[in-house]
């Protein structure tokens, strides 16, 4: 992606990311290229007010079975074939609109972990109350993307090294899991680092940084809200926790691990399905605000890699009829995704052999490999380029 005309952001549509563009302009954009050397891009760009990435993933590949379904040859009067399994595109949202008073009573008196209701509805007008002043503080260091591989290998490897050694019961950690706290971690442990670099002392460096962690759960599958298999709007539930500084700094990975592990796997269904009718009952959704500080030292992870990201999203065949499979699938570093501490896991190409008929895991139990786009400050990077640990599963 780095290689690519603006680093893949040439190949999107203009986007004006303000309050006024949004409401102004397309949900939905795409821009074709084609490249000198017969190649063509889709620059596909769909609002996350309209859906998540599991419901853009599923325009994308709607998108591909009409154009495979399109007669080629009768392009002056184009007939649009009907998807085989259409959409479902109405709002869990919406069954507010069924609620009756008594219903819409009792889901507000519902206190939910991860919102609340910002009670300053008018700005306020007090002098004292205006921003304050920016002249003596530093400017805020560049953030820069990166694109970190980890191989299948490696991520086994670091899989193991986020079990825990000596466990008290039957447990488990996913990939994500530990790919999560291992950045985390790592990430937390250079922003430490940085802070005492420039002569401020541990316990006050400590004091300045958040270890806040956001993730985000898909709460569609059978064993949480159960709906429909084609349902499109956002359907994602953010647990968020902060941890120990003790844990992020001095305690092995696995330790990490199970903190996060815990943290996701410990909301239930009845948690996500009266959070979703608190948000639905409310009168004015606007005033809703999550309850995290995205500040200096917290952490965001989405797992795109679960969305097989490959799979379906072939527009065309090759001279044997054989379908042509995209080379890469992935987002550019946009102005939007540079937070200074965003890691976005993506599917790579090995996970198009699997679609193609091959197996994405060998018989070893290796898994595909998986591409971080990772964004920090550009302090971090430096202390990063130098951490050995790091090195150590991703290239």
């Amino acid at each position: 992606m780095p290689n690519l005309p603006q680093s893949g952001n040439g190949l999107l549509a203009a986007f004006d990311a303000t309050m006024e563009g949004v409401c102004r302009d397309p949900l939905v954009s795409i821009k074709h290229t084609r490249f000198a050397c017969g190649g063509v891009s889709l620059g596909i760009r769909l609002h996350h007010i309209v859906c998540d990435a599991h419901g853009f993933f599923q325009f994308v590949r709607d998108l591909a079975e009409i154009y495979r379904g399109l007669e080629v040859n009768q392009l002056d009067k184009i007939t649009i074939p009907p998807l085989s399994s259409p959409p479902e595109i109405r709002s869990y949202l919406s069954a507010a609109n069924t609620m009756s008073s008594e219903e819409r009573r009792e889901a507000l008196k519902y206190r939910p972990s991860v919102f609340h209701i910002d009670e300053d509805i008018l700005p306020s007008t007090k002098e004292q109350d205006s921003p304050p002043s920016t002249a003596n503080q530093h400017p805020q260091p560049r953030v820069i993307g990166r694109v970190l591989r980890f191989p299948g290998p490696e991520l086994k490897k670091l899989k193991a090294l986020a079990m825990d050694p000596n466990p008290q019961s039957q447990t488990w950690v996913s990939t994500f899991d530990a790919l999560s706290a291992y950045l985390y971690q790592r990430s937390y442990q250079a922003r430490f680092q940085h802070l005492k670099s420039q002569g401020v002392p541990s316990s006050k460096a400590a004091s300045e940084l958040s270890r806040g962690f956001w993730s985000s759960i898909n709460f569609r599958s059978g064993d949480r809200l159960s709906l429909h298999p084609r349902y499109f709007p956002n359907a994602v539930y953010c647990p968020t926790a902060y941890h120990s500084h003790e844990l992020l700094v001095d305690k092995p990975l696995w330790e990490v691990a199970k903190a996060l592990h815990e943290q996701v796997h410990s909301v239930d269904s009845s948690t996500m399905e009266r959070t979703m009718k608190w948000v639905a009952a409310q009168p004015d959704k606007s005033r809703i605000k999550v309850n995290f500080e995205f500040r200096n030292g917290s952490f965001i992870v989405s797992q795109w890699s679960k969305f097989d990201m490959y799979a379906g999203v072939d527009f065309g065949v090759d001279v044997d009829e054989k379908p042509i499979m995209p080379v890469l699938v992935s987002p550019p570093f946009t102005e939007i995704s540079l937070v200074d501490g965003l890691a976005m896991m993506l599917s790579t190409e090995e996970q198009a052999l699997r679609s193609g008929g091959q197996s994405g895991v060998q018989e070893d139990r290796v898994p595909c490999a998986i591409d971080v786009n990772l964004t920090l400050s550009e302090p971090l990077w430096e202390i990063l380029d130098r951490d050995d640990e790091l090195r150590k599963f991703c290239c």
